[in-house]
């Protein structure tokens, strides 16, 4: 009995086959193997349910096999990993068969058909298909061939529609075939054409490998271009040349991109679409081009509001582009986020059990249903755990948190916690329970809960293990900042000392440039833990209201001191009034002064830098330009990043870690501002515009501030406590010579603690890493004593962290600076402390 195909699928077949465009070899292959043919297929009349294909090859000889159709392989298996992704919309089997018919290679998403099937690596499939119009019928007749699953069944191979194509070497010889394998009801006339393209592309693969790839790319491109190959793709589709100009692409593709095959067809893709230039369309393309790796990622298109998934690919002509619409995905993901709660409860179900407990008159708690995954956690059976009590399961520490619990759940609420249960073995496990009370029927108590629950352990040891690695990275910088910030005591205090005695001499610029540098370095080492403070939210502002000129005036002036002669022109302009903000006024401070000093690195001398405060639409603006050297279009968007400094160490180096700008950025949105860069390019010179939220101009301020200034000193005898023996020396040096204090000088605690019983400070300085007894230890020592209740007390130490300054005061100090001190907080600091002595 025969079976033949649906009238309509015969003129649908016609049709097209007629529509072929003659001279294209596709089209003449079509033209020789099927223009009058009657596509039909014989049943078998054993109606037999075994696999067609049977396994002939062990694996060393597979092997073998594999090895000897290596370029075979080669170039087929990408051509077969494409048609598998293109076909991903409905079920398919894609396989390779050599030319004795022993399947080399199959891919496809229907497993249980090519289980079924034994369409395996090594089977062989050279009688398995003939005769129904297989691969193995394409070989044995060298030509392509198709057939329509019939209506009904007898054999495994009936419900599917199967076509194949011979291949060939580039002087002739058959060198396999290539076979598609879709569902009947898929069963179209496009199959085999598909199938066909397949089989081209595979055979000028191999051709390039004896001729040059132009040689072959018109006559693909012309066969795609001219036919109707690749609406057979389900979504966007189109190759693109080796400069990535439009090859061919799909109708779905016309319609994703917004123009007509006419208008894309040999433009480049960045003339065409200029958005692609520096979009992830253009990173990925480069990483195929480089890799010759085919890459997937997702995309947004605006203008079609949808979301695409992508499959970019190199071919031997460039790169074929295959995208599908994953919209619907994405909003139900998004969908999914927005339900959280319900999401995690769905997790958790699916991922862990489920439990309900029963609550009794007298609030005992009975465990009445637990799924079987709970037991396995905790290795017990339902009997145990009620028998022993669940108190037994739960770690000591966390009882009493597992009991207040309960007692919202007994009070109607719903609760989540994390719990660690100790399992029969002894070994502790973290387990998150989602639970939610039930009431009775008169909703006057709660009987029971019900919840959901999931072993969290590896993700709490994974977040215990980071909280370590937190704990030690604090330490180490903490430990980094001390060790860098001691040797710079010493150097800022001898400097601070000489700047008396050299001025006036050919020695005072040597000084001031010394100083500078000291400076600079101090402040480099503030930054830095600062950005990584921030970054773990661990500085909170002190916000008050500030008068925003001043904190830039501040800025200024600490500039203007360190000026290098011969340095940048500055000028400023300032608002007629006050321009209020709440803010912090140190940290601001340290936002201009950090633009500043930018400003001031990348301007040559004989520049310009201009500071602009103003206020604009609600906001109050700084502006601080100069005449540098620019900066380069494509820094523009990375000016800001942590540790970046690119071409511009390049071009002017003026030192630094390239993190100042990133500690503005952070600082400037913690007020709930903004700040950008623009520059006009390289030489061009550059300008930072930070704004922040501004109070109204109505708005009246608390009386100002007024800001402290060394006063009239008196002298005072003061210890200096360091173990580093050019600290303690130097900070003598500087009180005794410059400032005429009598100091005394101790390197330990305990040397420290006699000295002081007869030189009687008034003023303590004290290291806090002393060898011994801590300054912590030294300064509760020395609060203890009747006469040393109102000493001053200051730290200066290497540790500056909110947690050295907390153990400061639990000790009784006064203040705690942070070394280098600068002199002249130092001198403020003993100025204020007189007068509140002498009030």
């Amino acid at each position: 009995m025969r079976n033949q195909m649906d009238p309509r699928q015969q003129t649908g077949w016609r049709q097209f086959i007629d529509g072929l465009p003659v001279d294209s070899r596709l089209g003449q292959v079509f033209l020789e193997s099927w223009r009058g043919v009657q596509v039909e297929v014989e049943e078998d009349v054993c109606g037999s349910d075994k696999p067609p294909g049977k396994p002939l090859l062990d694996s060393a000889d597979l092997h073998e096999r594999l090895d000897k159709n290596r370029a075979f392989l080669e170039a087929a298996r990408p051509i077969i990993a494409w048609a598998d992704r293109a076909l991903g919309h409905i079920a398919h089997l894609v396989y390779l068969i050599d030319h004795e018919g022993i399947v080399l290679h199959a891919v496809g998403n229907d497993p249980s058909k090519m289980a079924k099937l034994g369409l395996l690596p090594g089977s062989d499939w050279s009688e398995a298909s003939k005769g129904r119009n297989g691969a193995g019928t394409a070989l044995a007749e060298d030509r392509p061939v198709a057939v329509v699953g019939p209506d009904h069944l007898t054999h495994p191979l009936d419900d599917c529609t199967w076509t194949g194509a011979p291949l060939h070497t580039p002087d002739g010889p058959l060198i396999g075939a290539i076979g598609l394998t879709t569902c009947a009801e898929d069963g179209t006339p496009d199959r085999l054409i598909l199938t066909a393209y397949l089989a081209q592309l595979i055979e000028q693969d191999l051709a390039s490998k004896y001729a040059k790839p132009s040689q072959c790319l018109p006559l693909s491109a012309a066969v795609v271009a001219e036919s109707e190959i690749l609406e057979v793709i389900a979504g966007p589709f189109c190759l693109l040349d080796e400069q990535w100009r439009f090859v061919a692409l799909n109708r779905e593709a016309e319609r994703l991109l917004g123009r007509t095959r006419e208008e894309l067809m040999g433009q480049l893709a960045c003339d065409v679409f200029s958005e692609v230039v520096g979009s992830i369309f253009d990173r990925k393309f480069q990483e195929v081009k480089e890799t010759g790796q085919a890459v997937d990622f997702e995309l947004f298109f605006p203008e079609r509001d949808a979301w695409h998934a992508a499959h970019v690919q190199p071919s031997r002509f460039g790169l074929i582009v295959h995208t599908h619409d994953i919209t619907a995905r994405k909003r139900t993901e998004e969908e999914l986020r927005a339900s959280e709660e319900q999401l995690r409860l769905i997790s958790d179900l699916t991922a862990g059990f489920t439990y309900t407990v029963g609550i009794g008159l007298d609030g005992s708690l009975t465990a009445e249903a637990v799924s079987p995954g709970y037991f396995r956690i905790l290795g017990t059976t339902l009997e145990e755990m009620n028998a022993r009590g669940w108190a037994d399961f739960v770690h000591a520490d966390d009882r009493a948190l597992v009991l207040e619990s309960h007692r919202r759940l007994v009070a109607g609420q719903s609760e989540v916690q994390e719990i660690r249960n100790v399992t029969q073995d002894g070994t502790v496990r973290w387990i998150r329970y989602s639970s939610r009370p039930i009431w009775d029927e008169t909703h006057e108590r709660v009987v029971r809960f019900v919840g959901a629950g999931q072993d969290v352990t590896e993700r709490r040891l994974a977040e215990d293990a980071l909280k370590e690695a937190e704990r030690r990275k604090d330490e180490f910088l903490a430990m980094l900042a001390h060790e860098l910030r001691n040797p710079l005591a010493p150097l800022r205090n001898a400097l601070h000392t000489l700047k008396p005695e050299v001025a006036g001499t050919a020695i005072e610029p040597v000084q001031a440039m010394m100083e500078r540098q000291v400076d600079r370095l101090a402040r480099l080492l503030d930054d830095l833990l600062d950005v990584s403070r921030i970054t773990r939210g661990k500085i909170e502002l002190r916000k008050e209201v500030v008068d925003l000129t001043e904190p830039v005036q501040r800025a200024v002036e600490s500039l203007t001191s360190h000026w290098e002669q011969g340095g940048p022109v500055l000028t400023v302009t300032m608002p007629d009034g006050p321009l209020l903000v709440e803010g912090d006024a140190v940290r601001l401070e340290q936002v201009f002064d950090n633009l500043l000093d930018n400003a001031n690195k990348y301007t040559k001398p004989g520049g310009t830098i201009h500071v602009e405060v103003g206020r604009e639409a609600g906001l109050a603006t700084v502006r601080v330009s100069d005449t540098g050297i620019g900066i380069a279009a494509e820094m523009l968007p990375h000016v800001f990043d942590l540790f970046n400094q690119a071409e511009r160490i390049l071009v002017q180096s003026q030192g630094g870690l390239g993190i100042g700008l990133n500690l503005v950025r952070r600082l400037v949105e913690m007020h709930g501002g903004g700040v950008t860069a623009s520059s006009a390019g390289p030489g061009l010179g550059s300008e930072f515009l930070v704004r922040i939220p501004a109070l109204p101009e109505s708005f009246h301020p608390p009386a100002a501030k007024s800001r402290a200034t060394p006063g009239p000193r008196l002298r005072r005898r003061i210890l200096v406590v360091d173990d580093n023996t050019d600290s303690a020396r130097s900070m003598a040096s500087l009180l005794s010579r410059l400032w005429n204090q009598d100091v005394a000088v101790a390197y330990d605690a305990a040397s420290a603690l006699v000295l002081a019983d007869s030189f009687h400070p008034d003023v303590v300085l004290l290291d806090i890493g002393l060898p011994g007894p801590s300054g912590y230890e030294l300064a509760r020592r020395l609060r203890e004593r009747p006469g040393f209740r109102t000493t001053l007390l200051v730290a200066m130490s290497g540790w500056g962290r909110e947690e050295d300054r907390r153990k400061s005061r639990e000790a009784g100090i006064d203040h705690h600076l942070v070394k280098p001190i600068a002199p002249n907080d130092l001198e403020i600091l003993l100025a204020n402390s007189e007068s509140t002595a002498a009030g």
